[in-house]
């Protein structure tokens, strides 16, 4: 009895609480690493659909699709670690709807799980183009591990590959998978990739480096089907070019992951609105990665698609929900060209 009644007075009422994290990616692994490390002794659930545990995805479009590394240096605990520090990680575990009257998350299974205090990581998902043709098998995304096994499993020396869309994952998987010993055609929009993240002087650069890498452009144009028997072979561009193909990398960017909040009272614009210290409009509920748009307090509103951020974020919110109301003013940095071609 004694022991119970020490046990009790040295408890509070977070201690009975329930945090619920939605999303495995950088963002919801390191919110549940920092809430156990830095003080929640309540109940925390870390919920992800994918099979994967929380790991970084940069080394998918470089290193792990040319089959350079692992995913050990990139993964944020080991599988062992969330147990021995009680956080229950559940995998292909997908949210279909967050209720926040009551606080309630409503899974794919037909459970219902309680929360008390809510962290959306939600992340994004890969866009797709509706074209005809759309459908076809060989025509790839790149976003999840089975993803990058799938296309590196097609990705034999001497295919052709015909990636549409050159971001960061278009430009990264470029070099990959010339590195790899494809041929490689990149159908993009502009005149250069990236113009609008790099200017379009560096974007220039980075241009002329992918071509003098072999990297065939096909600037000013976008793809309006694909054609193929059992698979696809051809993709036609609204100029009128045919482009003859083993594979093809759909890489037009990313939509934020709000769907399980349509109803929910949280506001949605671009993505989840965050203040400063990464709370939604609902108090308790907090939101980081690529699916929060921020306020920043240099850059005002914005929402940033990057793994540092992600990593820092993730962070900044659990400590917001802990009471460490410092706002996120972390000066984001990006991606350089050199790793993805040796020579440069």
């Amino acid at each position: 009895m004694r022991g119970f009644l020490t046990m009790n007075m040295n408890m509070n009422a977070t201690d009975m609480q329930t945090v619920v994290i939605v999303g495995t990616g950088l963002a919801g692994g390191n919110a549940a690493v920092t809430l156990r490390q830095e003080g929640w002794r309540g109940r925390i659930v870390l919920l992800g659909s994918e099979p994967t545990i929380p790991f970084g995805r940069p080394p998918l479009s470089k290193t792990y699709l040319r089959g350079e590394e692992d995913l050990s240096d990139w993964i944020v605990k080991p599988a062992d670690w969330y147990e021995e520090h009680d956080i229950e990680l559940r995998t292909n575990a997908t949210v279909q709807r967050v209720d926040t009257a009551p606080s309630q998350l409503q899974l794919e299974d037909d459970t219902a799980l309680d929360y008390d205090r809510l962290v959306l990581c939600t992340g994004g998902s890969n866009q797709y183009l509706e074209v005809p043709g759309a459908t076809l098998p060989g025509i790839y995304q790149l976003r999840s591990l089975a993803q990058c096994e799938a296309i590196r499993q097609a990705a034999r020396p001497g295919a052709h590959a015909v990636i549409i869309g050159m971001g960061f994952i278009g430009a990264e998987v470029a070099a990959s998978l010339r590195q790899m010993g494809l041929d490689v055609t990149v159908v993009l929009p502009g005149a250069a990739p990236l113009a609008r993240v790099l200017g379009d002087e560096v974007a220039t650069v980075l241009a002329s480096i992918h071509q003098e890498h072999g990297v065939h452009l096909v600037t000013h144009d976008r793809v309006i089907g694909f054609e193929g028997r059992d698979r696809v072979e051809r993709v036609l561009t609204a100029k009128g070019a045919w482009l003859d193909c083993d594979l093809v990398i759909v890489a037009i960017g990313i939509r934020p992951n709000v769907d399980v909040l349509s109803g929910s009272g949280i506001a949605l614009d671009n993505g989840i609105l965050v203040d400063a210290h990464c709370q939604t409009s609902v108090p308790q509920i907090f939101a980081a990665g690529d699916v929060a748009n921020i306020l920043h307090p240099l850059f005002g509103r914005v929402r940033v698609e990057h793994f540092n951020n992600a990593e820092k974020q993730g962070r900044a919110a659990a400590r917001a929900l802990l009471g460490n109301l410092q706002p996120y003013d972390y000066i984001y940095s990006f991606w350089r060209a050199k790793p993805f071609w040796p020579s440069t």
